[in-house]
């Protein structure tokens, strides 16, 4: 092995999804960025209330050099696209009706943030939602643009 200190590293499961915007998108597309999934579902209260939070963040970040991804979870299609389009949700979008992003990232719980390196490794993942959380998540992202 050329660097062994990847085995001690956690990298993101390979994956792929089509955004709303039909963009194809895949973890060797994203590499160069730092990249922020939210798995999320508009029957969660928790999720809904972290949307201010994330136009925020999605407002605020250089969309060179970080993602922000949302992947819905469990809606009707229908029910998705018309809760993305009432509540401006502007960044990136992902509907996951088959769970196949659900299942790669082992998501047993809403909302489910993680926070991936520029070069795919988990740097931070978290569950659930509380008045830390934000920060959290900007730390991780500060520290993915770091390395």
């Amino acid at each position: 092995m050329d660097d062994p200190s990847r085995v001690r590293k956690a990298f993101a499961p390979e994956f792929s999804a089509t955004l709303s915007s039909g963009e194809k998108i895949s973890l060797d597309a994203l590499r160069g960025k730092v990249v922020v999934l939210d798995f999320w579902g508009t029957w969660c209260a928790a999720c809904r209330a972290t949307l201010p939070f994330l136009k925020s963040l999605a407002a605020g970040v250089d969309p060179q050099k970080v993602a922000v991804i949302s992947i819905d979870e469990d809606d009707p299609k229908e029910q998705w696209e018309q809760f993305v389009e009432r509540n401006r949700m502007s960044w990136r979008q992902a509907y996951d009706g088959d769970h196949s992003m659900r299942q790669a990232f082992a998501v047993d719980g809403f909302p489910r943030y993680f926070v991936l390196s520029k070069d795919g490794i988990i740097l931070a993942q978290f569950k659930g939602w509380n008045q830390d959380s934000d920060a959290a998540i900007k730390t991780a992202i500060g520290q993915g643009l770091a390395r």
